[in-house]
């Protein structure tokens, strides 16, 4: 039931004039969803166009298509639409401003929050084998992917994180967003608690 990408290579013999062919499998896959979706890109030039759309999470590159019979493009659109999900650059606005693409999740004239998916990924241990391998080393490696929350305020963005810590961000409003988390049953861990969290909070900064 897991996603796994396949890469064939051809890798050419100088000595005898040959190619030797190769495949490796991986569990995972760079991309957003694991898959190539119908989407839009919008260029810095305002040049908006349809199409195919890939984006790699590891290189913050959009591969981007026309139709099945044409070849992919690398891109760096200014924003993009993927699979119903925009990403765009942080706005120069911000004086801290950070690589890379983000999703705008909640707007407030004070502040605004974002979210920004990522990967890593991880080769497989390299080391002696023995007779009790599990299955998942016929992988060369996994694709791991995760999500991090962006803080948009005072013109600069810094990152919220979501752990028990979460009240400590908020500086001197600390102990007044814990009580209106506490009265409300709020979970740092879940993505609508927090995005109730920060909007409370833009109604009582200063």
């Amino acid at each position: 039931g897991d996603t796994v990408m396949i890469s064939n290579f051809a890798i050419y013999n100088n000595q005898n004039n040959s190619r030797q062919f190769a495949e490796k499998t991986y569990l995972g896959t760079p991309f957003f969803r694991n898959g190539w979706y119908k989407g839009v890109i919008q260029l810095k030039d305002g040049t908006v166009s349809n199409g195919t759309l890939a984006f790699d999470l590891i290189k913050n590159l959009v591969y981007y298509s026309l139709g099945t019979n044409s070849n992919a493009i690398e891109s760096k659109p200014l924003t993009f639409t993927i699979d119903g999900t925009t990403l765009g650059k942080l706005d120069e606005k911000y004086t801290n401003s950070l690589p890379g693409y983000f999703e705008l999740i909640l707007r407030k004239p004070n502040l605004e929050l974002f979210n920004q998916y990522s990967c890593i990924y991880r080769p497989k241990d390299i080391g002696e084998r023995t007779g009790y391998d599990t299955k998942s080393e016929k992988y060369e490696g996994s694709f791991e992917k995760s999500c991090k929350l962006f803080l948009g305020w005072n013109n600069s963005v810094v990152e919220l994180k979501t752990n028990k810590n979460i009240y400590k961000q908020f500086g001197k409003y600390r102990e007044v967003l814990e009580k209106f988390g506490k009265e409300n049953g709020l979970k740092y861990k879940k993505k609508q608690d927090i995005l109730k969290l920060v909007a409370h909070f833009s109604t009582i900064m200063e």
